[in-house]
């Protein structure tokens, strides 16, 4: 009977020891799930942000593209209407007072 009763003692001595080891471990993998949540939210706000700036910047590559290539419409035909008085085919249009006369 007796090393039944040391049986018993160890083993509910064990389960205890268990039981306070489940309860760490839950303790535990609470906090790290905690952290893990607030770390995805973080890097979700993040991403978030990140892609609203993103959109800004792509606007704006787009607005200066469609200047940009306004601007080199505007400068060939600069070009070409220089080219063009320079070499005389084309006569700029003189209207001067004798014309009056």
């Amino acid at each position: 009977m007796e090393a039944l009763k040391k049986d018993s003692a160890t083993l509910q001595a064990d389960n205890s020891q268990l039981h306070v080891m489940l309860i760490k471990a839950r303790e535990e993998n609470s906090a790290t799930g905690k952290d893990s949540y607030q770390t995805t939210k973080k890097l979700e706000d993040r991403i978030a942000e990140l892609s609203f700036w993103k959109q800004g910047a792509l606007a704006q590559l787009q607005a200066a593209e469609k200047e940009n290539a306004a601007l080199k419409t505007k400068l060939q035909e600069l070009v070409s209407k220089t080219d063009q008085l320079t070499s005389g085919q084309h006569q700029p249009s003189t209207h001067h007072a004798s014309h009056a006369l």
